[in-house]
């Protein structure tokens, strides 16, 4: 059976003006209810003719979608205009660039073993409790912590640009805390979130928490 290619990317990136440091200020992008073919200006990526105001990346895509990792100007002029940007879990090599995959600097921990949660009951600690992303439409609570199977996570973040805020701190029994496990950060008028958690691990178990918190961070910016 022939397989099917995937579609292109395309993306709808309106005039956008920079600042003194040379970065696109908040502010600029279409409003929500306007669409490029209408003459907004903003915060939309069209793929395959869809119009999206968000896009998630599935785990490794960046190193298994060479159109992807050749779109990656245009997806960071694309966050920078309005649109949220989910990235799930992707080691340094699957042609993870620190400084020009993410929209910011955003560095994946080298070797796994020691960026990684592995005990799947390991207590979880939000840092930032009242981030949106923690919120709404679902309040993360410890319930949602409760019944992970196989690990947290791994790759986690190592180093990233002050833009992005470290919303939960994880850590295996007598380790120190991983604050890299997620990270989000407003990129111009738009958002950037990294997710390095296993959560395609727990959506294939079903895991309710896992679900829950896929929910909160799939919305717009």
């Amino acid at each position: 059976m022939k397989s099917e290619k995937p579609p292109a990317f395309e993306f709808e990136v309106p005039a956008l003006s920079r600042g003194s440091n040379g970065r696109i200020p908040p502010g600029q992008g279409f409003p929500p209810q306007q669409s490029p073919s209408r003459g907004g200006a903003g915060k939309w990526v069209a793929i395959a003719g869809v119009i999206l105001a968000l896009v998630v990346v599935g785990i490794l895509a960046f190193g298994t979608r060479p159109d992807l990792a050749a779109a990656r100007p245009r997806l960071r002029a694309w966050v920078e205009a309005g649109g949220h940007l989910v990235t799930l879990y992707h080691r340094p090599g699957d042609a993870w660039d620190p400084d020009r995959t993410p929209p910011r600097h955003l560095r994946i921990g080298l070797p796994s073993v020691r960026w990684r949660i592995t005990d799947p009951d390991a207590p979880v600690r939000t840092i930032a409790p009242d981030h949106p992303l923690l919120t709404r439409p679902n309040a993360i609570g410890p319930e949602d912590w409760a019944g992970w199977d196989k690990e947290r996570g791994l790759y986690f973040a190592a180093g990233w640009d002050p833009a992005y805020v470290p919303l939960l701190a994880l850590s295996d029994p007598g380790e120190r805390p991983l604050d890299g496990a997620l990270l989000s950060g407003t990129i111009g008028s738009g958002r950037h979130t990294h997710v390095s958690l296993a959560l395609h691990h727990q959506l294939d178990r079903l895991v309710p928490g896992a679900f829950r918190l896929l929910a909160n961070l799939v919305q717009p910016a």
